[in-house]
């Protein structure tokens, strides 16, 4: 069940990330980011009564310190992802996203048997192929290794957050997830004193990638509550493969040789670690 709940946040969050990437092309990133932030805490709102839970103050605390770290995130991937090349700029933050609760998985404790250590192993080298750019489009990639860092940093924090959230609480702890990323965009915007207004033409994308990151994020809760955090964080980061394809599908952007072997190895992965 974890593969597979895994599996689902993967794709949410793939399908979501090239929503919000393409709504960020169209100017105003910050701005993107603060609207799939609203349209993600009313998606919360609609969901969290019907899939019901009882949430303590420290599952509410873990999902605020979630919202902290996840806020971070999204500006970054979607700067990155506004600048630079979806197909690129998202599989370097799955890195981080994958690699952070990894460790921390590890270090708390998840043991692994040989079967699911092969399939992380292949599944992390999988990331490494989608990402890699050669040729020309190497200076492409350098431009959005900052952000892609970033996200991937602040991704991961989130993942590690969300898998401390008790069994009991249901999707609740979201909501405080949310409100907070929230904030932590808006203070950005203020700051940096850059408008909030999403351009006319990307609410249904904004609404679409706020709606499929609550979607994800359920579902990695779902899956690092009934088996390795380890385990569900880097199927869960396996989403660029979804990236990757839309954006070939819907905007063109090429897959090279590298990022087709990349794709397969992840199907491989998770294969192995369905087995294991």
């Amino acid at each position: 069940m974890t593969i597979v709940l895994g599996a689902l946040a993967a794709l949410s969050w793939g399908t979501g990330d090239f929503c919000g990437g393409v709504a960020a092309r169209h100017g105003r990133a910050t701005a993107a980011s603060a609207g799939s932030q609203v349209t993600g805490f009313a998606a919360v709102l609609v969901l969290a009564p019907i899939i019901g839970g009882s949430p303590t103050i420290v599952d509410i605390a873990w999902g605020a310190i979630g919202g902290i770290s996840g806020g971070f995130g999204l500006l970054f991937l979607y700067r990155g992802m506004a600048v630079g090349d979806i197909g690129l700029v998202v599989p370097v933050a799955a890195i981080g996203t994958g690699v952070f609760p990894l460790l921390f998985g590890i270090a708390a404790g998840d043991r692994l048997g040989a079967t699911e250590a092969t399939g992380l192993a292949l599944a992390l080298g999988s990331i490494w192929l989608v990402s890699y750019a050669p040729g020309p489009r190497r200076a492409t990639l350098a431009a959005g290794i900052l952000f892609g860092v970033g996200a991937g940093a602040g991704f991961g924090g989130l993942l590690v957050a969300l898998s401390r959230i008790g069994d009991d609480a249901g999707i609740w702890p979201l909501a405080a997830t949310r409100l907070v990323g929230g904030l932590v965009v808006l203070t950005v915007a203020l700051i940096g004193r850059q408008t909030l207004k999403p351009h006319a033409h990307s609410w249904k994308l904004i609404t679409a990638a706020g709606a499929l990151g609550v979607a994800g994020n359920a579902f990695f809760i779902f899956a690092s509550q009934s088996g390795p955090l380890a385990v569900a964080a880097v199927v869960g980061s396996l989403f660029p493969a979804v990236t990757v394809v839309l954006a070939r599908l819907f905007l063109s952007e090429p897959i090279a040789v590298t990022r087709g072997l990349g794709l397969a190895t992840a199907v491989i992965a998770v294969a192995l670690l369905s087995l294991g």
